[in-house]
């Protein structure tokens, strides 16, 4: 894999995405989407150190006992503020716990992914790209632009017609808006600048909405045609 340029940074955020070598859509209904979240969640932590499969074998007790692990946030390799899977490509906004964390995590998602969906669709070789992209955030505004791009992408791309629709799509988004539960997303950062009151996150993505279709100004993703 080459050597990334600007390294990762513990305490830093960064908009992480990538996608399938040949562009066609793989996270095409319900079910696949929800075991690469669940995959993404596993590898979040520290403690996902032995294969996701061997894990999803897990019932009762032991399940249970390895879940309240899973979800202690001190072996986190990442926090997820945000998420956003499309049919041939995903995004992650991560905050870096710890020395190497981010790709570690990143590595252990995309080749146990890679690995259920080959098993699974009885073929053979890389799924998505051999590097996933990775761009720094460098300011809280920046941050929470780069939430509106994650959760308006859908619309934005023209995969939903609707901006209504924006909540029933595979994204963090229904969280900010209706503080439903995840397990994947730390929205606590949106609280502090926008209070309790969701409604004006709703404000601030969906009244960009057309806007985003018009302008490209996360730049990095219209350089990789996303």
């Amino acid at each position: 894999m080459p050597r990334r340029v600007t390294p990762f940074v513990d305490g830093e955020y960064y908009h992480c995405f990538n996608k399938t070598i040949s562009g066609d859509g793989i996270f095409l209904n319900s079910n696949t989407v929800e075991v690469f979240c669940e995959i993404a969640w596993f590898y979040r932590s520290q403690k996902g150190n032995r294969r996701y499969s061997h894990f999803s074998r897990l019932n009762g007790s032991d399940r249970g006992d390895f879940v309240k692990i899973l979800d202690n946030s001190r072996y986190f390799n990442a926090d997820i503020l945000a998420y956003s899977v499309m049919p041939n490509h995903f995004h992650f906004i991560l905050k870096q716990s710890n020395n190497g964390s981010i790709e570690s995590m990143m590595r252990n998602v995309l080749i146990s992914f890679t690995r259920h969906y080959n098993t699974l669709n009885k073929r053979k070789g890389p799924l998505f790209l051999t590097q996933f992209k990775a761009v720094r955030i460098l300011s809280q505004d920046q941050l929470l632009h780069t939430t509106r791009y994650v959760h308006l992408n859908h619309y934005s791309s023209g995969i939903i017609s609707s901006i209504d629709k924006l909540t029933e799509v595979p994204s963090s988004y229904h969280v900010y808006i209706y503080g439903e539960k995840d397990l994947l997303v730390n929205y606590e950062f949106v609280t502090k600048v926008f209070g309790t009151n969701k409604e004006k996150y709703k404000n601030f993505v969906e009244k960009n909405a057309e806007y985003q279709k018009t302008l490209d100004y996360i730049k990095h993703t219209k350089k990789w045609n996303l």
